[in-house]
């Protein structure tokens, strides 16, 4: 791409520092004391921004929060959209107007910052879109020709570096907003392929694959134990698979001599499915929780609802009891079980035999 090695290109797709670095090395090739840039995905798969660290990031999101839209600089650039070129704002914008405007007069000025010339470099791309600014203060010279040609020949390269970077923002996301979810509830849950290889599974859904019951994994393949329930089954995943975004599933999980359970499937952007499996029965865990962790029979309801995915005020209300005195019963849990954390006893609820 002309401005770092490739190696170094590649390290910045993967690592926001990196990144950061990276864009940073430009800026500071043609003269610009800061930066500040973003890009997003189409179908709100990934949104983020970087900067180096010329403002806080308090001001970052004070910025975004109450001055994104009175920002000059953005104005113009959508005003005149041109993707992939060099924008000298300050002269789309005016410095009158620009020192007159909300962003500088109640956002830059009192915060002790004279952040005013900037170059901006609008993206569009077949994966979304996005913008980069490159400042100086109003107290340095302005961006030669010379510097803007230096960026303008960089500007498709630094798009697509944008675009790559935000498809492993998108990745990444969605793997943290799956491992979140599978932490924060007791069910069991799993991340299959559309053949129905396990991708991943929390400590319930591994609970239940090793018991066997409601389904099996056998060479990597999650199955259900009933040998005419597999290709159902399997057609099922392959039938979900292919509608991305077209919302929840629901499968139904016959075993023999139980009633059947029932799962959520839910189909995502790679194609993977996350699946959500709701046991006919809960099993009450209480006993198990009195025994192993000391729990008093009060406590063990109230981590046994933690684990389903309530709230503190849910089990306040469930329990006709105060929040305060829940709090005070999920810190007791807390200790006895060794955890610092509610999503930590959580886990080791979740990773108890249950089927």
């Amino acid at each position: 791409m002309g401005w770092v090695a490739t190696a170094r290109l590649v390290e910045a797709i993967y690592d926001a520092e990196a990144f950061a670095d990276v864009v940073g090395e430009l800026a500071q090739s043609i003269g610009a004391r800061s930066f500040f840039g973003g890009f997003g995905l189409e179908g709100g798969l990934s949104d983020f921004a970087i900067d180096n660290g010329w403002w806080s990031a308090e001001q970052i999101a004070l910025y975004g929060s109450a001055y994104l839209e009175h920002d000059p600089c953005v104005g113009a650039m959508l005003s005149n959209w041109r993707p992939q070129q060099v924008l000298d704002l300050e002269r789309l914008i005016g410095g009158r107007e620009f020192e007159n405007s909300l962003l500088y007069q109640d956002f830059i000025r009192p915060m002790g910052d004279d952040t005013f010339r900037a170059l901006g470099v609008p993206f569009e791309l077949a994966g979304g879109k996005g913008a980069v600014t490159f400042q100086r203060g109003i107290g340095q010279a302005r961006f030669s020709e010379e510097e803007k040609a230096a960026l303008g020949r960089f500007a498709p390269a630094l798009a697509q570096l944008f675009a790559a970077r935000g498809k492993i923002v998108a990745l990444e996301s969605s793997a943290q907003r799956h491992r979140g979810l599978a932490d924060s509830f007791g069910r069991p849950m799993m991340t299959l392929t559309s053949a129905g290889r396990l991708v991943e599974a929390n400590a319930a859904g591994r609970a239940l694959l090793k018991a066997g019951q409601v389904l099996e994994l056998h060479e990597g393949f999650v199955r259900p134990p009933a040998i005419r329930m597999r290709q159902p089954f399997k057609d099922a995943l392959s039938a979900i698979a292919v509608q991305p975004g077209a919302g929840m599933s629901g499968l139904r999980l016959t075993r023999p001599d139980a009633p059947p359970d029932e799962a959520i499937a839910l189909p995502q952007m790679d194609g993977t499915i996350l699946l959500e499996i709701m046991p006919a029965t809960a099993p009450d865990l209480s006993a198990d929780l009195q025994r192993i962790y000391g729990l008093s029979p009060s406590e063990s309801q109230v981590a046994t609802l933690l684990c389903d995915g309530h709230l503190i005020g849910e089990i306040a209300d469930l329990r006709n009891t105060s929040i305060h005195t829940v709090r005070l019963q999920v810190r007791s849990v807390a200790a006895k079980m060794g955890c610092s954390r509610q999503v930590d006893i959580v886990r080791r609820i979740a990773a108890l035999p249950r089927y």
